[in-house]
């Protein structure tokens, strides 16, 4: 694990739902965060003496964690504390809640007061909230000189106040909404050392449930990715769930191709050599080393093997971590033969199959039949062979096949993301699937018991270790898988906006040391359409022209 990544607290402990002044109910919010980041939360709703409403909230809130168990809950408030040094709340409430947030929202001629004014007074209020041990969190402190006046606290009164909390055993917030420039500096500065236990992080959500968690991702150091095959439909889509992962991402994209659409959907882009070149891993490497890359995304089928082989060398220098199955696992997957031997093996329906050589005898085929290269990806090379003597060309004319029984389209098809850490599976997400030449083009995202068990299953007997895809269809006889990939499916963007994004799990679990939770998902229908990525042809030209200059031959040398 890498050392400047502080074991990040997952949670958000300032929350408004529609009991006090938030935009969203408590049923939505608990929703989406079970279907996304899997907080740990804090719902804070505003009292005062007069709040009537809070038996009913606090009956809801544990009647919805009681629904909602992949993350834990707290019944909170936020107070306000009054000129005088008191709570505006009652006894009851502060007694019924787990955890007190206590902040400066108002006092006298508070429109009227100058910015000098106004800063000694909030200072002496948040003074007095720090040494107030009825609270558990001191909320946004100095945020009212900063909404006023953009006023920034000089740094002795944040560390006084901070070594206050310290003293009474207060968390002091860090509110990326409402935290003054010279806060959020504080707190930087903090983190880095290492105290992150003595902050609390609360993103203020009113209106959105997207909100959630900003504060305590804002904090933490950039996380920089390397996504290859930029271009491919799969790595197009890996993108896609790192841009909708929460964390400060500094993405590098390469590909083969200038014309790679993804290239241009990063902040970095670079040109590869293909990955049956000597000069492909000595590039890899070079770059991983350029741009610091902490984790390398692998968007290509073709490009699994190689970087499955050489994982531990490309680790060890550059420091990026590959995210990709043990080797065994991908030759097995990336082999339609060793698949199918793998599944009859493991006692798992499989496909009748039939290595496409002399040996084979047509007098045992049922046609239609289905021939494809053992090593293949999207559909390049398949076909449906209705006739004996069709099937005896195609033999002829083309090596390395594999004949299978056909799998009628009246049997529905289905591809599978799963999601595994050592061979222990962390959610499934089925989706039933229309295609077009070879991809995903409609497509229902649907639980289904018995499938995401039997996918579990199969991949903890794979021994997967980060992402997986599986093809199959549903026959009498039960699911049976005829592809597996050993990477994120084409269907990673769709299903990281449902909120099964394998990508933030990785980020979190490698890099934060997180443990990992099930990946759940809303179900829903997905229709695919084109979108477009402009690029200048000076920016084409460039990168080409940065590729065609690159320096390889010393590095060659060393594989």
């Amino acid at each position: 694990m890498f050392k400047k990544f502080p074991k990040i607290k997952f949670e958000d402990n300032q929350i408004h739902s529609s009991f006090s002044d938030g935009q969203r109910t408590l049923e939505e919010i608990f929703e989406y965060n079970h279907y996304h980041d899997h907080l740990n939360i804090t719902l804070t709703d505003h009292v005062d003496k007069n709040t009537s409403w809070f038996d009913g909230y606090v009956k809801k809130i544990k009647k919805l964690r009681k629904k909602y168990k992949s993350f834990k809950a707290k019944i909170g408030c936020e107070v306000k504390i009054l000129d005088d040094g008191t709570l505006n709340t009652t006894p009851e409430i502060l007694k019924k809640s787990e955890a007190v947030l206590g902040s400066v929202h108002h006092f006298k001629n508070i429109k009227t007061l100058s910015e000098k004014e106004l800063m000694a007074e909030e200072y002496r209020l948040t003074k007095l909230l720090a040494q107030n041990k009825t609270i558990d969190i001191l909320g946004h402190p100095f945020s009212m000189g900063w909404r006023f006046f953009k006023a920034n606290p000089p740094l002795s009164h944040i560390a006084a106040v901070y070594n206050l909390c310290l003293q009474n055993g207060i968390k002091f917030e860090y509110n990326k909404k409402n935290s003054p420039e010279s806060v959020k500096k504080f707190v930087y500065q903090k983190v880095a050392q290492g105290k992150i236990e003595t902050f609390s992080f609360g993103s203020d959500m009113h209106d959105h449930c997207s909100e959630l968690g900003n504060s305590a991702f804002d904090v933490v150091p950039t996380v920089n990715v390397l996504v290859t095959g930029a271009g491919a439909g799969v790595g197009q889509s890996i993108i896609k769930a790192v841009k909708l992962s929460g964390h400060k991402i500094r993405l590098t994209t390469v590909d083969n191709s200038p014309l790679a659409a993804g290239l241009y959907r990063g902040d970095r882009a670079y040109l590869v050599p293909k990955y049956s070149e000597k000069g492909y891993l000595p590039r890899l490497i070079q770059i991983c080393k350029k741009e610091k890359v902490h984790l390398v995304f692998i968007g290509t089928d073709v490009e699994l093997e190689i970087l499955a082989r050489h994982k531990k060398k490309i680790e060890k220098e550059t420091g990026a971590k590959v995210v990709v199955s043990d080797l065994r696992a991908v030759q097995i997957a990336d082999d339609k033969w060793e698949t199918v031997e793998f599944l009859k093996k493991n006692g798992f329906s499989y496909p009748q199959s039939w290595i496409g050589d002399k040996s084979l005898n047509l007098k045992d085929l049922s046609f239609p039949v289905i021939v494809k290269p053992r090593q293949g990806a999207r559909s390049i090379g398949f076909k449906i062979i209705y006739q004996a003597e069709e099937l005896k060309i195609e033999l002829a004319k083309t090596k390395n096949l594999i004949v299978q029984e056909y799998l009628s389209e009246e049997n529905e098809e289905y591809t599978c993301g799963a999601f595994f850490i050592h061979g222990k599976n962390y959610g499934v997400i089925p989706a039933k699937r229309w295609l077009r030449n070879g991809d995903t083009y409609k497509a229902l995202f649907c639980h289904d018991e018995k499938l995401e068990k039997f996918i579990a299953e199969v991949g903890q007997k794979l021994k997967i270790d980060g992402p997986c895809n599986f093809q199959l269809r549903k026959t009498d006889r039960g699911p049976v898988i005829f592809e597996i990939n050993c990477r994120f499916s084409g269907t990673t963007g769709a299903a990281s906006y449902l909120g099964f994004n394998g990508v933030n799990a990785i980020i979190q679990n490698k890099l934060f040391g997180r443990k990992p939770h099930i990946l759940d998902f809303k179900e829903a229908h997905m229709f695919r359409y084109w979108n477009e990525v402009f690029s200048s042809p000076a920016d084409v030209e460039t990168l080409t022209k940065k590729a065609e200059n690159t320096q390889l031959k010393s590095e060659i040398n060393t594989f």
